[in-house]
C-alpha cells in the first residue's frame, strides 16, 4: 500500500533530492504511522509543483514583451559644429541589431534647422519628408527618413530618421529599415524620454 503510494509521487519533485532518504527511513522505521502523519511527510518530501520554474509558462501571468529595446550605453560628444554637446544612445533592437540615437540642443531653432538641412542634403535618397508636430499638432520642425551611402567601400548603407523639435536636432540610424522604423514608432508613441527609461531598466536587469 505504501509502496504503491510512493510510486505515484515523482522523485524529481523532492526538495533537491536531499529529503528523500531521511523521509524513507522514517517511513520504514515507524510502520505504525497513522494516515495523517503519512500525509504530512509525503507533503514535505514531495511538494505538488515547482511554481517558480513554471511561472512564466502559466496562462494569465504577464509575459516578456517581444519588442523590448535596450539602451546599453549613453555618452556625450561634440556635435557637427564642434561646439555643442550631443547626447548619444546605443540601442539594441529586439532582434539584436544595433541602432544609434542622438540629440543635440543647439543655441537656436535657426542653427538646428541649418544643421538639419546640411544632413539631409548629404543623404543618397529621401524616402519620406514632412513637418514635425508636437502633441498639440503644432509644427515645431521637420522630419525626414533617408538613406545614406556607405561611409567605407563595401560597408553597409545607413537608414536615418532625422528631425528637429525647436532648437533640438535628433538623429536615429541603423542598417535595417525595419529596425529604424520600429524604433521611430516606439519613440513617437512613448516619447524620447523612453530612452532613459529603457536605460534605467537595463541597469537594473543587465
Amino acid at each position: 500500500m505504501r509502496t504503491s503510494a510512493m510510486m505515484k509521487i515523482p522523485r524529481s519533485q523532492c526538495l533537491a533530492g536531499r529529503i528523500v532518504k531521511p523521509c524513507l527511513a522514517i517511513w520504514l522505521l515507524v510502520p505504525q504511522m497513522n494516515a495523517l502523519t503519512t500525509l504530512r511527510i509525503a507533503t514535505l518530501c514531495f511538494p505538488a509543483s515547482n511554481q517558480s520554474k513554471d511561472a512564466t509558462s502559466q496562462p494569465g501571468l504577464p509575459q516578456p514583451s517581444p519588442d523590448i529595446f535596450r539602451v546599453l550605453i549613453i555618452s556625450n560628444g561634440t556635435s557637427y559644429d564642434k561646439v555643442t554637446w550631443s547626447e548619444d544612445f546605443n540601442v539594441v533592437a529586439p532582434n539584436g541589431n544595433m541602432l544609434f540615437v542622438s540629440n543635440t540642443p543647439f543655441s537656436s531653432t535657426e542653427v538646428s534647422d541649418k544643421q538639419f538641412q546640411l544632413l539631409v542634403k548629404s543623404a543618397a535618397k529621401i524616402l519620406r519628408r514632412g513637418p514635425e508636430l508636437n502633441e498639440n499638432g503644432k509644427v515645431v520642425g521637420e522630419r525626414v527618413l533617408c538613406l545614406f551611402s556607405p561611409v567605407k567601400a563595401g560597408g553597409p548603407s545607413q537608414y536615418n530618421v532625422i528631425w528637429t523639435s525647436g532648437a533640438v536636432l535628433w538623429r536615429l540610424s541603423g542598417e535595417h529599415l525595419e529596425d529604424v522604423q520600429s524604433l521611430e514608432n516606439r519613440l513617437n508613441a512613448e516619447g524620447t524620454r523612453a530612452l532613459w527609461k529603457w536605460a534605467t531598466a537595463q541597469a537594473k536587469h543587465p
